[in-house]
C-alpha cells in the first residue's frame, strides 16, 4: 500500500508515477504468485452414499455422495519445481565444467 501512496502523489504523466506504478505491479504479481499457492485441479465424482473419514480436532465418519479426487493439473507446481531443480543442477554442472577446464588450461 505504501508504494501506491507514493505513486499517487505524482501526476500520471510524471516519470516518478510510472516508476512507482511499475514497482507496485511487481510487488502485486509476486504477492499474488506466493499467496495463491498450488493450483490443484480436482474432479468431483458422484457416488452413492459412502463413508468418509474426517480428521480434525475431533475425528468422525460422515457419509458423502460427492467425492473429489486429484485430476490432471493437481501436481503441476511440483512438476515445475522439479524442472527448475534439474535446470539448476545443469547450470551448476556447467559452471563446474568451465572451472575444471580453466584449471586444466592454466596448468597445461
Amino acid at each position: 500500500m505504501q508504494i501506491q501512496q507514493k505513486r499517487d502523489r505524482y501526476d500520471k504523466d510524471d516519470s516518478e508515477y510510472k516508476h512507482h506504478n511499475r514497482k507496485q505491479q511487481v510487488v502485486k504479481i509476486i504477492t499474488n504468485a506466493i499467496s495463491y499457492g498450488i493450483f490443484a485441479e480436482t474432479a468431483t465424482l458422484d457416488r452413492n452414499q459412502i463413508p468418509v473419514d474426517v480428521y480434525g480436532l475431533v475425528n468422525f465418519q460422515q457419509k458423502k455422495d460427492k467425492i473429489e479426487r486429484p485430476d490432471f493439473m493437481f501436481n503441476l507446481q511440483e512438476f515445475i519445481y522439479q524442472i527448475i531443480e534439474i535446470f539448476h543442477l545443469f547450470l551448476i554442472y556447467n559452471l563446474i565444467m568451465v572451472a575444471v577446464f580453466k584449471i586444466f588450461k592454466t596448468f597445461s
